[in-house]
C-alpha cells in the first residue's frame, strides 16, 4: 500500500510538472491577448527574454535593447494570429502562422497595420515560458 501511495503521488508530481511546462497554440492566444492588454514595457519586462531577436520583414535585426525604446512610444492595439501551429520540444517551443497585428504611434495617433507570416520560439526559462525570437516575413496586401 505505501509503495502505491508513492507511485499515486509521484505521478501526481509529474503530471503537474508537464501541466506547468506545456506550450500550445492556447499559450501563444494568451501571450497576444497580454501584449495587446499590457503597456509593451511591462509586457517585455514579464513575458520577453532579455536576449530575444526579433528578424524584421525587410530584413533588420533588433535586440532588445532596440526594442525597448523604439516601442516606448507605441502601443499594440491589435494582434490576430491565424493558421497557428506550435511544436513543443521539451523547454523549446516555436509558433508559426500569419500576425495580422496594429501599432499605434502614441504621439501622432498614426496606426500602422501589418500582416506577416511568422515564426516565434519560446523558451521555459526560470519556471515561466519567455519569447526569445520573432522572425516576421511581409505578406504583400491582397495575398
Amino acid at each position: 500500500m505505501k509503495k502505491m501511495t508513492l507511485t499515486l503521488l509521484f505521478s501526481a508530481l509529474c503530471l503537474f510538472s508537464f501541466a506547468q511546462t506545456t506550450f500550445n497554440e492556447k499559450s501563444v492566444q494568451d501571450m497576444a491577448v497580454l501584449m495587446v492588454a499590457e503597456d509593451f514595457p511591462k509586457f517585455n519586462k514579464e513575458n520577453i527574454s532579455p536576449d530575444m531577436i526579433w528578424s524584421m520583414g525587410e530584413g533588420q535585426v533588433a535586440t532588445y535593447e532596440d526594442m525597448v525604446p523604439a516601442m516606448a512610444g507605441a502601443k499594440v492595439t491589435a494582434w490576430n494570429l491565424s493558421d497557428l501551429k506550435v511544436r513543443q520540444i521539451g523547454g523549446m517551443a516555436v509558433a508559426s502562422g500569419v500576425n495580422k497585428h496594429d501599432v499605434l504611434n502614441i504621439q501622432s495617433k498614426e496606426t500602422t497595420h501589418y500582416t506577416v507570416r511568422f515564426t516565434y520560439v519560446f523558451a521555459y526559462i526560470n519556471n515561466k515560458w519567455m519569447w526569445i525570437h520573432a522572425q516576421h516575413t511581409h505578406i504583400p496586401a491582397g495575398k
